[in-house]
């Protein structure tokens, strides 16, 4: 095991200002208008007792900020300053002082903001487009809704604003410039940026490969009664990535003329790092035939392409950023340069403040941060979730486990913070599909009950502030963190990273043969184990221990070496001493791994962080192997066996295991207990009979108690051509005393106490592009299922599902999680927002206690004949001390008896209280019955326990 640390830059960045946390927090819940969606149940609408819909799905909370500039504006009563930005959903304005929203505005359903601008001729107001042509005015000085004005043709793409009422935009298919929805140019180019100068004198748009430049011409206006201008298209060699203007007026040189002369500058970024600087490119308007640009000024020092580039105020630096995270700013007349470096992300834009003593800066990971201009220290920083964004090559690459695992959302819900979300994330948002670029060496704290960000770390190491291009400039690539999982503590986390060399490291030794350089890649792979250690006093995780190449590629096979994929990594739901975790991988062998304490000098990563055990260091370790059956795909029979090994059809797959050409892909979960863990193996995929295999192991001894195929998911679910390839298991959860399995198209629940029986067969929504996900929620006692941008939840008593809805827009559920402590679901959407999930009504573990007389009775079915013999055995022995106790009281006379009153625990009441957020809060009149059922109850009488203790045994 390795026992050297990672060499980790990554940068842990929490809001030192979280006093107006709790107010956000509930002027959230007050804004929020949940999507009241009922389902129906057995022929009845799913709604409570109260008549409210059974379940809530509340609004998007976080997503992605709109690729535009954001917006400088100042309070005209108390002169704060404030930031606008939005998300595809909401406008937020961000209070500098606080690093938090100080107001939003939600537009209505159907709604997806595209762009922002200034309202000049209602301040404080500003523009909201939207994708679908409409254009809203909001007031963000007041807390009311926006206001429909207009509706343009829908696509707008960006606008901008001048003194008079005049709207320029960009139509759907990018190569129009509209005034007010009427065409004034038209082009063969996609126009990227629009700006409009000096009360609409001039237009610059500009395209991948030209520029284009508009005056307005003043003669041709007055004889049109509109405005009317003249345009020249120039092409340009190099591709441009960004663009920024400044209009100036200077006095001219002829004293003669009164009139001021204007200059109008441009600055443009290509994809070679440079940046062109025209001081004065009016003088194309004078230049007879075709138009040429003047020779521009070119500054270099970005080795990649720069994403943006803007004037100050004064004229006198220009600051560029691009993807090498550094800030430069550029002094024009010394060339002399200033750099800010070690940024956390790519710099996507940079907005100068109107005062010139501040610069925002939009980065690649969804967060903006704001600076000061005389010391370039951050003053406020705001950052989303930073799920990483599916690009239109990858979102059709869902089809298989084994073939998706990057596109698989490593996220857990915190145990103890139940509205803090952990999840790996990139160093900046992709803009291709090269693997540098698609892996996630961060770990980011998202509260999605304030959509604040609480902290980000390394989790891997990066080259986030490094030189991260090899020879040839090809994109070196940092780790990817695909798993995560989290101790029920709270205090231990297990990542798994893994990385590959690109093909160029290889091609060199293969034959030219694709499969050749898989096979090289594959035995030169690094996959690491990490577990990690809440520190309280740093507000970090800190490295633990690094388990390197935890699993082998295959078992049996000739020419596999090198470490092998982990296919999944699980914590323990409980434990009596430690936290434990589970892993499997691709040699079919599933581990089991616990933390030792050892003094120093031993070769353990880090000591913990308290102050009593100073001197004690944490190591964890396998404690356990179990080693699953292979499969023999060409001959595979049905399993059905109470013990390991019982059958010969078992024996016959163990003893072919060599014959096997591909490793199986495999799921793991824990009981509610912890004492059981279920495996199902999914069948090699040059099998085409074989089916998934599913194995109980004992976490106390480690044997396999059970062992059985699954053959209700082997047949096609119906005739549809798209269900004909072979179905495997994608997901599994125990809902004691239930088992359940999710596949695709299907979900099966099985019944352990029955034999493991199957109970229920739920048809789900079919996609095939994307992989099924499932959650449990055991204080309702329901479970949900997500497939693509449908969510349905089932109940084991239903024959239907409860509910089923689908997201707004379409959007992809990247992620369903649950909390055994928490009701409902959450979902992490593809377009980085949250919702909640949620039923309205009274858990089925807040329900009123039962009544003093009536006793517990003995589960004669949970448990076999011997086990049943145990528990009734003790519960005599537990009432006959009772009743001797009670005779001795009767002989020692009356006695002054102590405070019986119930004791209630304030978990029970968290339960009543804290079970759901407050917009989905049960009826007030649940919630007094559920408090009064736990104060009112009258103490336990022992003599009833015996009395149906010996009914029982009877």
């Amino acid at each position: 095991m390795a026992k050297e640390k990672d060499q980790m830059k990554g940068e842990v960045d929490s809001s030192e200002r979280v006093g107006k946390a709790d107010e956000v927090c509930a002027r959230r819940d007050a804004e929020i208008d949940g999507e009241r969606l009922v389902a129906r149940v057995d022929g009845r609408d799913g709604k409570n007792e109260s008549g409210q819909p059974a379940w809530l799905l509340s609004a998007p909370l976080g997503g992605y900020f709109v690729d535009q500039d954001p917006i400088f504006v100042r309070d005209p009563e108390s002169g704060e300053e404030f930031l606008i930005t939005a998300n595809q959903r909401e406008v937020l304005l961000l209070s500098m002082e606080t690093s938090l929203p100080a107001r939003t505005c939600l537009v209505p359903d159907g709604s997806v903001i595209r762009c922002l601008s200034l309202n000049p001729q209602k301040e404080p107001a500003i523009w909201i487009a939207c994708t679908n042509g409409h254009l809203y005015s909001w007031t963000w000085t007041l807390d009311n809704p926006a206001i429909r004005k207009s509706t343009f043709e829908p696509g707008v793409w960006t606008m901008i604003h001048s003194t008079e009422e005049k709207m320029f935009s960009v139509s759907k298919g990018r190569k129009s410039v509209l005034l007010n929805g009427t065409p004034l140019f038209n082009t063969k180019h996609q126009l990227q940026d629009l700006h409009v100068l000096g009360d609409a004198q001039y237009i610059v748009a500009r395209g991948q490969y030209a520029i284009i430049i508009g005056s307005k011409n003043e003669s041709l206006a007055k004889e049109q009664n509109g405005p009317t201008y003249t345009f020249m298209d120039i092409p340009l060699n190099e591709g441009t990535t960004c663009l920024d203007t400044r209009l100036t007026c200077v006095a001219n040189s002829d004293r003669r003329e009164s009139k001021r002369r204007q200059i109008l500058s441009i600055a443009i970024g290509n994809k070679d790092g440079q940046i062109l600087l025209y001081d004065d490119i009016l003088s194309i308007f004078a230049q007879q035939g075709k138009p040429n640009l003047p020779s521009p000024r070119i500054l270099h020092w970005h080795r990649q392409k720069v994403c943006a580039v803007k004037f100050s105020r004064d004229g006198n630096y220009l600051i560029s950023g691009g993807e090498e995270t550094v800030l430069v700013l550029w002094q024009l007349a010394t060339g002399k340069k200033q750099f800010l470096p070690h940024l956390t992300s790519e710099i996507e834009r940079i907005v100068v403040n109107p005062e010139g003593d501040k610069y925002a800066l939009q980065m690649g990971d969804n967060s903006i941060m704001v600076l000061s201009t005389s010391e370039l220290k951050p003053i406020a920083n705001f950052a989303g979730l930073q799920l990483i964004r599916p690009t239109l090559q990858s979102a059709a690459k869902h089809a298989k486990a084994a073939d998706s695992k990057r596109t698989v959302t490593a996220a857990v819900i915190h145990p103890q913070n139940t509205h803090q979300l952990l999840l790996s994330v990139p160093s900046t948002q992709p803009k291709s599909e090269n693997e540098a670029a698609l892996a996630r060496p961060f770990l980011q704290t998202f509260d999605f009950c304030t959509s604040r960000h609480v902290a980000r770390q390394a989790l891997a190491r990066n080259n986030v502030t490094d030189f991260n291009l090899g020879p040839g400039r090809i994109p070196i690539a940092p780790p990817d963190v695909g798993l995560l999982a989290i101790s029920y503590d709270g205090q231990s986390l297990a990542t798994v990273d893994e990385w590959m060399p690109p093909v160029s490291d290889v091609d060199y030794l293969s034959s030219n043969d694709a499969a050749s350089i898989d096979t090289l890649r594959a035995t030169r792979k690094e996959v690491f184990l990490k577990f990690w250690q809440w520190d309280e006093a740093q507000g970090l995780w800190t490295l633990s221990t690094r388990v390197a190449a935890p699993h082998v590629r295959s078992r049996g096979e000739k020419g596999a070496r090198g470490a092998g994929t982990v296919f999944q990594l699980v914590a323990e739901p409980v434990g009596t001493s430690a936290a434990g975790f589970a892993t499997v991988g691709e040699d079919g062998v599933v581990k089991l791994w616990k933390p030792k304490i050892r003094r120093r000098g031993v070769t353990a990563l880090k000591t913990t962080s308290s102050n009593e055990g100073a001197d004690e260091m944490l190591e964890w370790s396998c404690i356990r192997a179990v080693e699953l059956p292979s499969y023999n795909a060409p001959t595979f029979e049905r399993v059905d066996s109470p013990l390991f090994g019982a059958t010969s059809a078992l024996k016959s797959n163990m003893a072919n295991a060599a014959t096997s050409t591909s490793a199986p892909s495999i799921c793991l979960a824990f009981s509610a207990d912890g004492s059981i863990l279920a495996a199902i193996q999914n069948p090699p995929e040059s099998s085409e009979n074989a089916l998934p295999m599913l194995h109980f192991i004992d976490i106390r001894t480690g044997n396999i108690s059970r062992t059985q195929s699954i053959s209700e998911i082997s047949a096609p679910l119906s005739t549809d051509k798209a269900q004909s390839f072979p179905v495997a298991v994608e997901a599994l959860a125990f809902l004691d005393p239930f088992l359940i399995i999710a596949a695709f198209g299907v979900v099966l629940v099985y019944d352990l106490v029955a034999d493991c029986a199957l109970r229920r067969r739920f048809p789900i929504p079919i996609h095939e592009g994307y992989m099924t996900k499932l959650a449990v929620d055991c204080v309702e006692e329901t479970f949900a299922v997500a497939v693509g941008a449908k969510v349905s939840v089932y109940d084991l008593k239903a024959t239907d599902a409860k509910f089923v809805t689908r997201c707004g827009n379409g959007t992809e559920v990247a992620a369903l999680l649950s909390s055994p402590s928490k009701r409902g679901y959450t979902l992490v959407l593809g377009d980085a927002t949250v919702r909640q999930l949620t039923s309205t009504g009274l858990g089925r573990r807040l329900q009123l206690p039962p009544p003093p007389d009536v006793a517990p009775v003995v589960n004669l079915s949970a448990s076999s004949p011997t086990e049943q013999q145990e528990q009734m055995s003790n519960s005599l022995a537990l009432c006959t001390a009772a009743e001797e106790k009670e005779a001795d009281e009767r002989d020692e006379g009356p006695v002054e008896s102590e405070d019986d009153r119930p004791v209630v625990r304030p978990e029970q009441l968290a339960e009543i209280f804290e079970g759901a957020p407050s917009f989905a809060l049960p009826p007030v009149q649940e919630m007094y019955r559920a408090v009064a059922g736990l104060y009112g109850r009258k103490p336990l009488r022992l003599k009833g326990v015996v009395e149906d203790a010996r009914v029982a045994v009877i």
